[in-house]
């Protein structure tokens, strides 16, 4: 069993640090807090509620797509992208994966705020300074799992389940395209479950449903 006391007094090392390079201060978090992470959710919802008026045609087609709970345009770094805005870049928004690609845009490894631990545990021996020369290509992880946009939802959840991970890169032919993490399923489960309580919400989705089940009737004829 992993020594999660060992694991905090690290997480606080390294938050520490963060005050000390002032990347990590109550003014970044309020930013955080106040405009993406509503950007977020607001798209979020939107793929939510998307997916609800679109049941019928996705149930046709097998099932939920990754595309449409994926985020898009993900915010990436390069291989050569110094370690310290790496950190300034995770903890100023709300994720916890950087994906890191080339010039041509495709997917060289991805840094987590795990590596950021392990990379201040083995490199700062007690002092920021150690950290200072490190790129991202140095502490990234290069050997990922992926999926494509068309892989099915449930299919990218049982990848993750079984392997243990947290997050996966959509790729098409290489390229990133979007990334899907556990945060995008909790969001996905806690809106469902959130608007099955409300009666007045579903009603409005049956309805959509049902007169997008009527236009595509009238359209075929």
């Amino acid at each position: 069993m992993p020594n999660l006391f060992a694991y905090f007094d690290d997480l606080f090392f390294v938050m520490a640090s963060l005050q000390f390079f002032g990347l990590f201060t109550s003014r970044n978090h309020q930013r955080y807090d106040e405009e993406r992470l509503v950007a977020r959710m607001s798209n979020k919802e939107q793929q939510v509620i998307d997916i609800f008026c679109n049941l019928e045609r996705l149930a046709s087609q097998g099932g939920i797509l990754v595309e449409q709970m994926m985020t898009t345009s993900p915010i990436t770094a390069n291989p050569e992208t110094s370690v310290a805005e790496v950190i300034k870049t995770l903890y100023s928004n709300p994720f916890h994966h950087l994906p890191i690609t080339d010039s041509e845009n495709k997917l060289v490894g991805i840094v987590s705020d795990r590596d950021l631990v392990r990379c201040f545990c083995r490199n700062t021996n007690g002092s920021t300074a150690g950290v200072f020369g490190i790129a991202a290509s140095d502490i990234m992880s290069s050997d990922l799992i992926t999926v494509t946009p068309k892989t099915e939802l449930i299919q990218a959840i049982g990848i993750m389940k079984s392997r243990g991970i947290s997050c996966l890169p959509v790729l098409n032919d290489k390229k990133l395209m979007g990334i899907i993490t556990d945060s995008d399923l909790w969001d996905l489960l806690h809106m469902t479950l959130e608007t099955m309580q409300q009666p007045s919400i579903m009603e409005a989705i049956s309805q959509a449903i049902v007169e997008a089940t009527r236009e595509a009737s009238l359209a075929g004829v």
